[in-house]
């Protein structure tokens, strides 16, 4: 079976290119000492008081070189006052002790006037116009087509593409057949980034690729820079767009049977996505409960099972099987309505489920060379 991929007009590009204009966030670059912090979710700047939210909050301690944990437990020692003064401070002996005015670029959300971001340095964030006209260039130069378009609420901008014409299979796997391309993202946490991105034709099911060794990043348009990062994506395109990789970890995914933890990850990734799901509609994508039935019938309370239980606890489904039923989910008309952006984004939650940077839960597991021999009572038997 193989179902075909749905690709977004040039119509309804532009409006989605519009969308993203008018979204676009706002940059400002002030001095650091400017700036009084006056809790986790807000800063004074020339008595203005400005929201943040917690990704904000976290890039402040980056700058001011305090780790979370420290800032975390600072707070349950002290109170939030202390906490306060103790990073104003800290602020304060920065600025004092650098040799030059030290700066710093806030990413301000243009509907809300929240602080979504702070950067040491201005070039950090590609302005979005600069973005959708390099873009624009590389879909050009490549014959990609769009299938995604989406814009999130603090201005980040997320392009899936493919080559119908790239194709690429797995060895000894007929039925696997994958349409290639990438992705395209900028936001003000990453900056702007490439990752593969691929179709599975048997479902047409998208999934953007978080492999470290194809993800891309480009810092300033132009020069040396924009150089490299063209070439990078000229070289994914000579393969067809097939993200080195790609078999042996499709192939790792298919061998290894998800743990109890990862399928609730899933689940609640799906859950998440909307409002309007709920358990059991959700099960068709992901067999939670039939799972949960399995090990309550041998008597085991899956409610009262420790984290660490669950995560050495096997189900009927593999990894390929969750990862899949999140695509599908992202990618099809469902009864839930679901915005542009969510899903994009669960094509990335899937993407990055795949790539396995932490590894999965019973991959790496020491063979057991007494699984079929049965348990010995040796000690018990000594007189």
């Amino acid at each position: 079976m193989s179902n075909s991929i749905t690709t977004l007009g040039s119509e309804i590009i532009k409006e989605k290119q519009t969308e993203a204009l008018e979204l676009q966030p706002i940059r400002k670059t002030v001095q650091l000492r400017e700036i009084e912090i006056l809790s986790n979710d807000s800063i004074s700047y020339q008595g203005h008081v400005i929201k943040m939210n917690y990704k904000a909050f976290r890039n402040l301690l980056s700058i001011l070189k305090v780790s979370q944990a420290f800032a975390s437990r600072f707070e349950q020692l002290f109170n939030e006052d202390a906490k306060k003064d103790f990073l104003n401070r800290l602020k304060q002996a920065t600025t004092v002790t650098s040799k030059t005015e030290r700066t710093v670029t806030m990413i301000i959300n243009p509907q809300t006037r929240e602080v979504v971001a702070f950067h040491k340095k201005n070039n950090q964030l590609i302005s979005t116009e600069g973005f959708l006209s390099t873009v624009n260039n590389i879909i050009d130069d490549n014959k990609l087509d769009v299938t995604n378009f989406s814009t999130d609420s603090d201005g980040g901008v997320l392009i899936n593409t493919i080559n119908t014409k790239s194709q690429f299979g797995l060895k000894d796997m007929n039925d696997e057949v994958f349409t290639g391309g990438v992705t395209f993202s900028n936001n003000a946490k990453h900056g702007f980034t490439v990752v593969p991105y691929v179709n599975r034709m048997w479902c047409a099911n998208g999934m953007s690729l978080n492999m470290a060794e194809e993800q891309f990043h480009l810092k300033e348009l132009g020069g040396v820079y924009l150089d490299n990062f063209l070439n990078q994506i000229n070289e994914l395109s000579k393969r067809d767009f097939n993200p080195k990789g790609f078999d042996a970890q499709v192939r790792k995914t298919m061998n290894t049977p998800a743990s109890l933890a990862e399928m609730e990850s899933a689940m609640h990734t799906i859950l998440n996505s909307s409002k309007d799901i709920d358990r059991k509609y959700a099960e068709q994508w992901v067999p939670l409960q039939e799972n949960y039935d399995a090990y309550n019938n041998k008597g085991i309370d899956t409610v009262m099972m420790q984290n660490s239980q669950k995560k050495n606890a096997h189900t009927n489904q593999s990894m390929w099987s969750i990862i899949n039923g999140i695509t599908h989910f992202a990618t099809h008309d469902n009864a839930v309505k679901l915005e542009d952006d969510t899903r994009t984004s669960l094509m990335v939650d899937a993407g990055n489920l795949f790539g396995g940077k932490r590894g999965f839960d019973l991959s790496d597991g020491v063979i057991n060379p007494f699984a079929n021999s049965g348990l010995q009572h040796r000690g018990a038997n000594l007189n």
